[in-house]
């Protein structure tokens, strides 16, 4: 213990003195920039590598306090080891409002994003997220939840408190505005609270494609002697636009087993109900023939929105009693377990497990023994026990 302890310390000298020598390079940089006009852009773009360094290191150094600090507490108390010095969601029933720890309140509304600005940050954060897992992983850390991610972001891009507080504040409001008529936005905001795991986005990102590609396969069954670049103006010109029943019918039909497919045909033909409906009210005061659902376009857009919707709903089902168990064992609500919490979820979700089994199932998840599993990992890990303790009992 006291070994890893010293390495740590060790490490942590090495990125304070690689960051004073980073900032000294700034300022030479900085310098440069100003006295030289010649060399002005490729200075500047030296500066801003430097100064993204700087942002890395910053925090690489945060997170080695962090890790001291737990593996230091553990040596007091095992209770003290968990991931309590972690970022903490509300335990309320609306929890969408998140803080990085030990900081006050910010003031709200300094800065509003559009709902456009707000996606562009939630997919460069799960950028981000993605090449910091790679960095984790290669370095032996611990992963971030996506929550403490969000904070790891935006102190990388702007490093000083007020704004990393201005910037998180915008995001979690942009959440709380939009996520009833945003699905991207609406998993973001479950992913951050803990509520599903983070790799259900590429779920989302693979029935956006299927549609697409679907959609192409049948207008091209239905007109076999057009041209590739003809299909495919064809269906930029229904994504952008709507389509006709037979024509989301049948990759309704094609995507989804017979149940699911019959539930989401009526929940769109509702939606196409409510969409006829003023148009209805038009044609009788005109006196014109009133026209079926059946006859009412759905516009691409939506259609993708009511899937996307669909497969959000069955999968928060699918978590609903895997989450239960997680969260009686998460303590600090915060989205990550301990090893021995770890365990007793495994058990919760299978009572059968043998200790060497669960052992086993820990060395997969937490090879190098942070003591820091986070949910997402748990859904991931645990995915085949999940499926087997929502099978009915035989």
């Amino acid at each position: 213990m006291h070994g890893r302890i010293a390495v740590m310390k060790k490490d942590m000298q090495d990125a304070i003195h690689e960051i004073e020598s980073l900032m000294g390079q700034l300022g030479q940089a900085n310098d440069s920039n100003n006295s030289n006009g010649v060399a002005a852009d490729s200075n500047a773009v030296e500066l801003q590598r430097l100064q993204e360094e700087v942002g890395q290191l910053r925090t690489e150094n945060e997170r080695l306090q962090t890790k001291l600090r737990l593996v230091k507490a553990s040596e007091v108390s095992p209770e003290a080891a968990s991931a309590g010095a972690f970022l903490r969601t509300s335990g309320s029933a609306d929890r969408s409002r998140a803080s990085p720890p030990n900081s006050r309140a910010p003031q709200l509304g300094n800065k509003v994003l559009t709902l456009k600005q707000l996606k562009q940050t939630i997919e460069d954060i799960y950028a981000s997220k993605s090449k910091y897992d790679i960095k984790c992983s290669e370095s032996h850390l611990p992963r971030e939840t996506m929550e403490q991610h969000m904070y790891t972001y935006l102190n990388q891009r702007y490093g000083l408190k007020h704004l990393i507080l201005d910037w998180a504040t915008a995001i979690i409001q942009g959440i709380k505005k939009y996520n009833l008529e945003d699905n991207d936005v609406a998993v973001f905001g479950k992913i951050i609270r803990n509520e599903i795991d983070e790799e259900f986005r590429f779920v989302q990102r693979q029935v956006r494609e299927t549609v697409h590609e679907l959609l192409r396969v049948y207008l091209k069954g239905k007109r076999p002697s057009k041209s590739d670049a003809e299909i495919n103006k064809l269906v930029q010109k229904k994504t952008s636009g709507a389509l006709l029943e037979d024509e989301w019918v049948d990759i309704v039909r094609y995507m989804y087993n017979t149940e699911d497919a019959v539930s989401i045909i009526m929940r769109v033909r509702d939606h196409l109900r409510q969409l006829s409906q003023p148009r209805r009210r038009s044609s009788v005061q005109r006196g014109h023939e009133i026209a079926s659902v059946h006859d009412v376009q759905l516009p691409y857009a939506e259609l993708i929105c009511i899937l996307l919707d669909f497969q959000l709903e069955g999968h928060e089902r699918f978590l609903a009693r895997f989450h239960a168990i997680f969260c009686r064992h998460d303590a600090d609500r915060n989205g990550i377990i301990s090893a021995q919490e770890f365990a007793a979820v495994l058990r919760g979700v299978d009572a059968s497990k043998t200790d060497e089994e669960i052992n086993a199932l820990l060395e997969l998840i937490d090879p190098f023994g942070n003591q820091l599993i986070t949910y997402s990992e748990c859904v991931t890990f645990l995915s085949a026990e999940i499926v087997r303790m929502m099978k009915p009992a035989a």
